[in-house]
């Protein structure tokens, strides 16, 4: 009887010694190099009859791939026998191929979850073995992109939530290897940095550190007029993809470099030694313009804030020793006044001098004393509505010293009394 098998195995012989003839192989496994196709697609092996057609991923583009994505091509057997495909990943070694059984020829399909591959190129690789052994392999390109950029803040950038003086320098470095970074921006304060220069740009990494050979340079933030505050640097960045916008904020408290401060942390002037030193408001308190009063052992004076960081001499209050001061508004007249201890021995006095127009300052009250005060403190003890001078001293008995303020019948300021003393302070 006629056996159509037997001529199917038949067939089956002269294609596989066709095949051992092609390849040039004695023995092993029946495969022909094809090379590259125009197609797009990267066939590996194949043998005549046998033939793998991506449908998608499409083999003429690399497509953008994310979540679950459905593999599907056609498998196509010139004898129609069963095969069992799998379907793998060239790059990521630790993916789990599937494998399916078919029929014979027709389209198939696979899902798969392209969140466990690695980011950026990857191929897909289907190879079909027929029951005969013969077999066929193909890849197809796709672009991974399930994760948004990562955005590092690396050295020397002042640590999270740490602190820096002087200068500031930081490095930022943002990667993609899916769809490629974007855009990016840094900003703290009124300090701004962005890439691309270019509209349209895009890279797998974008690193603000500049590097030449051997040597590299990093991004510096200017901080000339900056005064000591708690910071947030704030890095976005995206890939062009719906839902991958990034924003890191790095927090860090920038320190100014220590000196003398008043007010609104106005230095003292370079070169001028000081045993005491404050802020004072010049003119009515809403200008908001700031001096600082400066003792030394030869004279209280005061200077004006020119900018940030920089004073000028306004003018000399009391030429003497003043070891301390005390600044308060002093007549009610919305205006910052000087009350200070002066002098040595006979010359121990507390004045007050109070602020005029032009920023100048006039005396008003000069009160001998036989003490040295170690404080002054300023406030309100009697009934009148003008501010009162209590101090202490070093008097073994009387160490504490009131002088109250006086007004006239109309309740205006005239002055302050006498300074007396009472037993009660320690220290």
């Amino acid at each position: 009887m006629h056996n159509p098998y037997a001529a199917v195995r038949r067939l089956s012989g002269l294609v596989i010694l066709a095949g051992l003839l092609l390849s040039g192989c004695g023995e092993g496994e029946t495969t022909t190099d094809l090379g590259p196709v125009d197609n797009g697609q990267e066939p590996d092996t194949a043998v005549a009859g046998l033939n793998i057609t991506f449908i998608a991923p499409d083999p003429s583009i690399r497509p953008l791939v994310s979540g679950t994505y459905k593999v599907r091509f056609r498998y196509d057997d010139e004898m129609d026998l069963p095969a069992d495909i799998t379907v793998s990943m060239v790059r990521n070694k630790d993916f789990e191929p599937i494998v399916i059984g078919v029929d014979g020829s027709g389209e198939y399909s696979v899902d798969i979850d392209t969140t466990v591959l690695l980011e950026g190129n990857e191929s897909i690789q289907v190879k079909a073995v027929s029951s005969d052994q013969r077999q066929v392999t193909v890849k197809g390109k796709i672009l991974v992109d399930n994760k948004a950029p990562l955005i590092e803040i690396l050295d020397p950038t002042p640590a999270a939530n740490g602190n820096f003086i002087g200068g500031l320098t930081i490095r930022v470095r943002v990667t993609d290897q899916g769809n490629k970074v974007r855009n990016v921006r840094i900003a703290v304060k009124d300090f701004e940095w962005t890439w691309p220069e270019k509209a349209g740009d895009a890279a797998e990494v974008v690193d603000t550190r500049i590097v030449d050979g051997t040597e590299f340079t990093d991004l510096e933030v200017p901080v000339i007029g900056w005064v000591g505050e708690n910071l947030i640097m704030t890095v976005t960045a995206d890939d062009g993809l719906e839902g991958h916008d990034v924003l890191v904020e790095h927090p860090f408290t920038f320190v100014e470099t220590p000196g003398f401060v008043g007010g609104e942390d106005v230095p003292l002037v370079s070169g001028r030694p000081a045993s005491v030193v404050a802020g004072i408001r010049l003119g009515a308190a809403i200008d908001g313009f700031w001096g600082v009063a400066i003792a030394d052992s030869n004279e209280l004076g005061v200077y004006t804030r020119v900018s940030t960081g920089v004073l000028q001499y306004q003018g000399t209050l009391i030429k003497d020793n003043c070891p301390v001061i005390a600044i308060a508004d002093m007549n009610d007249d919305g205006a910052d006044d000087v009350v200070a201890f002066c002098g040595v021995e006979d010359t121990r006095r507390i004045v007050v001098m109070v602020q005029d127009e032009g920023y100048t300052f006039v005396e008003m009250a000069f009160i001998p004393l036989t003490v040295s005060p170690l404080e002054i403190a300023i406030g309100g003890l009697n009934s009148d509505q003008f501010p009162d001078i209590a101090f202490i001293c070093e008097n073994n008995f009387e160490s504490t010293g009131i002088i109250l303020s006086v007004v006239d019948d109309f309740a205006d300021l005239v002055g302050w009394g006498d300074a007396v003393l009472y037993p009660g302070a320690m220290s």
